[in-house]
């Protein structure tokens, strides 16, 4: 491998008193890696032309085949090392993707990143990112808070209303609703959507649990709002109902605490940003 290496440095660069000085070594060092990668290999990588050494036909081959065999070697290098990354990470993440691909994923980080240890606090986004705030928690992944936290946008889903699939109850009124307790910003956005609207309501359920929520949504007791990201496969009795005031989009953010600079939790920042296809 250390030839391989010297061998696209010296192409790369020219010559080899550049690929000594990349690789760290003296330039006679360089000329005996070239001499023991040709005796090995069995021909000539370089021809002479004037004063400056160029590649033979079988050295461009060599040298495709010596980037490609460097790359997986590095590659396999980066697996094993992420793989021997350790520490614990406290996380918190809202409710809405903590029944739906979170476990899944974390599941996959896991066994890329077995030594890494994860606790997982799930509850609602003011509840998480004021632990954050005081130390409890490490990372959060939430819709936008007030604070003074890292903070990196991955996703902003448009909140939609749920009502039970095939029915009509987003036309009664004064139009019932099932909520997740305040503070709450899908409730604050709902309510300020009828009221702009002049639509009469009122409360049926109220809890600080989503599945509660929903499951009264889904059994007719009133409308709910959240994202679609309820109807993906979980929750074949929802459906949107679509009579009612548009909703604004809702903007979800990792938080990192004032340790992101963890190496551990700098791994499941990165994570995530792939998982939420963030460029």
């Amino acid at each position: 491998m250390d030839c391989l290496r010297s061998f696209v440095a010296v192409v790369e660069l020219g010559n080899f008193s550049k690929a000594a000085e990349r690789a760290g070594r003296t330039s006679p060092a360089i000329s005996l890696q070239m001499n023991r990668l040709e005796s090995q290999i069995g021909t000539a990588l370089f021809k002479k032309e004037g004063r400056n050494q160029v590649l033979t036909s079988t050295g461009r081959e060599v040298l495709e085949h010596a980037r490609a065999i460097l790359t997986q070697n590095d590659a396999v290098l980066k697996i094993t090392r992420s793989s021997q990354i350790s520490g614990l990470v406290r996380m918190g993440v809202v409710q809405d993707i903590a029944e739906s691909f979170f476990p899944t994923a974390l599941s996959e980080f896991s066994e890329q990143f077995p030594n890494i240890r994860i606790q997982v606090l799930v509850d609602r986004s003011p509840v998480l990112v004021e632990g954050l705030k005081r130390g409890e928690l490490d990372q959060v992944i939430a819709y936008k808070q007030d604070t003074d936290a890292t903070e990196i946008e991955i996703n902003s889903p448009q909140m939609i209303w749920l009502e039970k699939a095939g029915s009509d109850i987003s036309s009664k009124r004064p139009l019932p609703l099932v909520l997740v307790e305040g503070p709450c910003s899908f409730r604050t956005a709902a309510l300020n959507a009828l009221g702009q609207a002049g639509i009469p309501w009122e409360v049926t359920l109220t809890s600080p649990s989503l599945a509660c929520v929903a499951a009264a949504a889904e059994a007719g007791l009133g409308v709910a709002v959240r994202t679609n990201e309820i109807l993906n496969g979980r929750r074949p009795k929802l459906a949107q109902a679509k009579k009612l005031p548009k909703l604004p989009n809702h903007h979800m953010r990792i938080y990192n605490g004032a340790n992101d600079t963890n190496l551990a939790i700098r791994k499941l920042t990165d994570f995530w940003l792939q998982q939420f296809k963030v460029s």
